[in-house]
Formats: structure tokens, C-alpha cells, sequence
């Protein structure tokens, strides 16, 4: 509970700023980088993909339609993270639910440790916007995360918004 209560602690004082991108208007391909999409555990071969969802009780979001979204290196796993297309998002950083419409909403990205600082996080970002749906991509990370901030700029995606518990200010 001590967790719990730090993190809504923490909530009063967080901002999250909040980027919005189109699909890519051609179709983007790295020579050793592939994106799989998962809509279930039961696909999922990789023994790190399985443990890291049951340890951390997201293999649930699969019965929500959420998408798993994993880049590999040369056939190894690197990063990983989320897209749902709901119209309500729960942004547990600043302990809100904001509206986004007609949006698919990129969120809960891990780039492995021996994988960090190599451009993973956005070639994954990048290849995930290789779609024929037309619905804008929104992702959003913490003010102060630097990298990932860096990361999300890199996959052309562009600053809409800072939230946090009390307002929206857009740009």
C-alpha cells in the first residue's frame, strides 16, 4: 500500500505531455529491425515476453483488444509496449482519464536495458504508424523523461498538450 500511496502522492505534482502523429504516408522498413503485433498470450513465443506480462499483470489488457507491439533486433526482442483505441484513457501518472477521440493510444513502452540508447524506442514507434487505419497515434510520457521525450520527437510525433491533474493546456 505504501506504493500505492506514493504514487498518488506523486500524482499532485506530475505533468504528462502529450504528442500526436499521423500514419506514415509511406511505408517505413529498417534492414534489421521487425515489429510483431500481438492480440494474444497464446502467440507469443518468447519465455522474456511471457514473464515480463504475467509478472506485471498486464496479459488482463488482452481481453481488452489492447495490442502488444514488440521490435526485434536481428530476431531479438529490444522494446515493447501498448496501442488501445479507446475513447477514454487512464493516465495513472497524474491519476486522470482524459477523452482522446479517433485516436490509437501508444502507452506503457520498456526498451530491455542491453537495448537502451540505440534508437529501438523510436524505430518501434516509427514502425507502428505502418498502418492503412486512419486514426491519429497520441502517446504521452512524463515531463521529465527526457529520453523517452527524445524518442517520441524522433518518431515525428509533435507536442499537442502538458496535463496535469488540474488542466489541459494545448499548443
Amino acid at each position: 500500500y505504501l506504493n500505492f500511496f506514493f504514487s498518488y502522492l506523486l500524482s499532485y505534482f506530475r505533468e504528462v505531455l502529450l504528442f500526436e502523429s499521423n500514419r506514415n504516408s509511406k511505408i517505413i522498413s529498417f534492414k534489421d529491425e521487425k515489429i510483431k503485433k500481438y492480440k494474444s498470450l497464446k502467440n507469443i513465443k518468447e519465455k522474456l515476453l511471457i514473464k515480463h506480462l504475467k509478472e506485471t499483470n498486464k496479459i488482463q489488457r488482452f481481453n481488452d483488444k489492447q495490442i502488444f507491439c514488440v521490435l526485434y533486433h536481428k530476431n531479438k526482442v529490444t522494446c515493447f509496449g501498448w496501442i488501445h483505441n479507446h475513447q477514454r484513457c487512464y493516465i495513472s501518472e497524474i491519476n486522470k482519464h482524459i477523452r482522446i477521440l479517433n485516436s490509437n493510444i501508444l502507452y506503457d513502452f520498456f526498451t530491455l536495458p542491453k537495448s537502451r540508447n540505440k534508437g529501438f524506442y523510436s524505430k518501434l514507434l516509427r514502425l507502428i504508424k505502418n498502418t492503412k487505419n486512419k486514426k491519429k497515434f497520441v502517446i504521452y510520457c512524463l515531463k521529465n523523461n527526457i529520453v523517452s521525450k527524445n524518442g517520441i520527437l524522433k518518431a515525428n510525433f509533435k507536442l499537442i498538450k502538458k496535463i496535469n491533474r488540474y488542466r489541459d493546456v494545448r499548443f
